[in-house]
């Protein structure tokens, strides 16, 4: 009887040492993984970064903005009838981006009513930073811009950046 514990004592403790062989494996495994993972994301360029479901509140003075002739405002656009995943893609930046130009412009639309004037670039600055107003994150070589004179949030898009960024999900413009 004593030998008979004796051994069972021995199995059960080669299973256990062998258990715990098994998950530092694993530990180890999905270590490098995220070490992995990490370098990757770190390894892409800063324009190829993911950026659906991102926030910024980063506008520029549409005024300023447009001296360059590389950058140009975009009109209204429309989501192009193409194939099913470009246009889901289009439909996505389309529709957040006037989302985000519709809230910020009700902004806009209250302090003038309360102001008689439209708020000028700093003013609407410091209202995106006290009211805590994100817009969604357009695509690399797009930006917000604010005319001051007329209040109107529009996106600008600077070519350059576009032609170095390559090929996109195209809109329609009106």
């Amino acid at each position: 009887m004593r030998y008979l514990i004796i051994l069972l004592t021995l199995l059960m403790l080669s299973g256990c040492y062998k258990f715990g062989e098994k998950e530092a494996a694993k530990a180890k495994k999905a270590k490098q993984a995220k070490q992995k993972q990490q370098q990757d994301a770190a390894a892409k360029p800063a324009g190829q970064q993911p950026i659906l479901g991102k926030m910024t509140n980063v506008i520029v003075d549409a005024d300023e903005a447009l001296k360059d002739p590389n950058i140009r405002e975009l009109g209204k656009r429309k989501i192009p009838i193409a194939d099913p995943l470009t246009q889901a893609a289009a439909g996505y930046f389309l529709v957040t981006a006037r989302v985000s130009v519709l809230n910020l412009k009700h902004n806009v639309d209250i302090y003038r009513a309360q102001h008689d004037k439209f708020p000028t670039y700093k003013e609407l600055m410091k209202m995106l930073k006290q009211h805590g107003i994100q817009m969604a994150q357009l695509r690399p070589y797009e930006m917000y811009g604010y005319h001051q004179k007329t209040g109107e949030i529009v996106i600008l898009e600077d070519m350059e950046k576009k032609e170095q960024h390559g090929p996109t999900i195209p809109l329609q413009e009106e």
